[in-house]
């Protein structure tokens, strides 16, 4: 199977700790919202990964704040949708 890739522009879901408050009353369903890659890049070297695609980590515009930008989601955890 192929990696991903997260370019800018991607559209995903990502889980927004914000909307978090316990394991109990919160779903997962409510935490993980769409939202556009806004910066894919390399964690251990900070590179972009337009030169070199082995990125781990995204910075995401979420559609319900827009204008804001919440960095540092690990790829592992981000799912690219349609």
């Amino acid at each position: 199977m192929a990696e991903a890739t997260y370019f800018p522009g991607t559209r995903v879901l990502v889980f927004d700790y914000r909307l978090y408050r316990d394991d109990v009353s919160t779903p997962l369903s409510h935490t993980m919202r769409p939202g556009t890659v806004k910066r894919w890049y390399c964690q251990r070297c900070g590179w972009p990964c337009e030169d070199h695609v082995d990125g781990n980590v995204v910075d995401v515009e979420f559609d319900h704040r827009p204008g804001g930008i919440s960095k540092g989601h690990f790829t592992d955890y981000v799912e690219v949708i349609n």
